[in-house]
């Protein structure tokens, strides 16, 4: 395989990096059983305490629920309360049987209120009922990775085989807060719930305190019963960065602080450094029977969180693709860009062609010297030939 690498180790610190190196901050102390905070632009997980270890996630459920029911289901849509979803122990907007309510106003309810019977409402409307839409949940959450999960209802309330972990709930609130109708429904404070068999709206307040309280906070969703205890997904933007954390099982004003404490550990110490742009100009390499050498730039922008004041320099690894040979097309994929820091790899980048190669043409000198040659040699193959013909003739008697 055909590899070229362009030793293009850089101090990267220059692109984003303070110019005084910041001291790292020590990892704060969680009370929560198990926490994750990760980078939501890149997946990098920044901090973990028994990321793995299975947890109840109790309402935090619901970041799955609103998912799955947004990937499946029509805002539009009339969902109709059946007796099941209006009997629903627990956190509650109280549908009464037969009530109709937009899919997104449920949504609303299920997310700010955090109405359990608003999430059978939305299950039994999405999949025909509460456990086909548990199948899909379960479903769309092993398409993510969140392997270590299983889920047995669509609100959170305590079942011994609904279980996730620190990790699988913040890839799938990752994937959540891609969707543009999820953020804005999560970062709501309050929303109007109309009540068409009642005069009066029902007013729901959200129950993440961050959203008050903190700076940036963007949501997403609290949780709690007995079994799982506290439980907050909380996600955060500060300078152009957005963090998100998961405690599971903390206790009482602690969730709060906890989560406070990991989102500020994120930006102060992880600032987010643009490696590379897209269209930034890598260097040059050869290409096999090309007219020249062709000039390559990165066909995207690669972002990663480097620990404030890490001196450690970031390399570039160009790996040329195995059947690159001219003509190369402008814009072409010719290779991959393999971004390494302290020998491991962080992520890759296509190559693509800054300019056009066309394929070399022989030499002048390939046109003119073969036919010169064989005009030289033409007058001694003759005299050889008549020497052999004249050679085989019968001596006369």
């Amino acid at each position: 395989m055909k590899r070229l690498i362009l030793s293009c180790t850089i101090a990267l610190l220059y692109l984003a990096m303070p110019a005084v190196p910041v001291p790292a901050q020590a990892a704060p102390a969680i009370t929560g059983e198990a926490a994750v905070l990760m980078d939501l632009d890149t997946g990098q997980v920044l901090y973990t305490k028994n990321a793995d270890r299975r947890m109840y996630p109790a309402s935090t459920t619901k970041i799955l629920t609103a998912l799955t029911a947004l990937e499946q289901g029509r805002l539009e849509d009339v969902v109709t309360t059946s007796e099941r979803a209006s009997l629903t122990e627990g956190s509650s907007v109280y549908l009464k049987i037969g009530e109709r309510q937009r899919l997104e106003d449920l949504l609303y309810a299920l997310m700010v209120n955090s109405g359990n019977d608003c999430a059978v409402a939305i299950a039994e409307h999405i999949a025909g009922s509460e456990e086909q839409f548990v199948d899909l949940m379960n479903d769309y959450a092993s398409r993510l990775g969140a392997t270590h999960s299983h889920f047995a209802n669509p609100h959170g309330l305590h079942d011994p085989q609904h279980y996730t972990t620190a990790r699988d709930l913040a890839v799938i609130a990752r994937e959540a807060m891609k969707n543009p109708t999820f953020r804005e429904i999560v970062a709501t404070r309050t929303y109007t719930l109309d009540r068409p068999d009642d005069k009066r709206p029902t007013l729901l307040v959200n129950r993440n305190r961050l959203l008050w309280t903190y700076d940036g906070c963007l949501g997403v969703k609290t949780g709690y019963t007995s079994e799982a205890s506290q439980c907050l997904v909380a996600a955060a933007e500060r300078n152009g960065q957005r963090l998100l954390s998961v405690v599971l099982k903390s206790q009482g004003p602690a969730l709060w602080t906890d989560s406070a404490a990991l989102l500020d550990y994120g930006f102060m110490n992880f600032p987010r450094v643009m490696l590379v742009r897209a269209g930034q100009e890598i260097g040059e390499i050869p290409v096999p029977r090309g007219a020249g050498p062709l000039r390559v730039t990165a066909g995207g922008d690669f972002a990663w969180c480097l620990p404030a004041g890490n001196q450690s320099a970031v390399s570039w690894d160009v790996r040329v693709a195995p059947d690159l040979e001219a003509p190369v097309a402008r814009g072409e994929q010719v290779g991959t860009l393999v971004l390494r820091l302290n020998d491991r790899d962080l992520g890759h980048v296509p190559l693509k062609a800054a300019n056009a190669v066309e394929k070399r043409r022989p030499a002048l000198w390939m046109y003119v010297v073969p036919p010169a040659v064989l005009l030289v040699l033409l007058p001694v193959v003759r005299r050889v030939v008549r020497r052999r013909r004249s050679g085989l003739r019968l001596p006369r008697r």
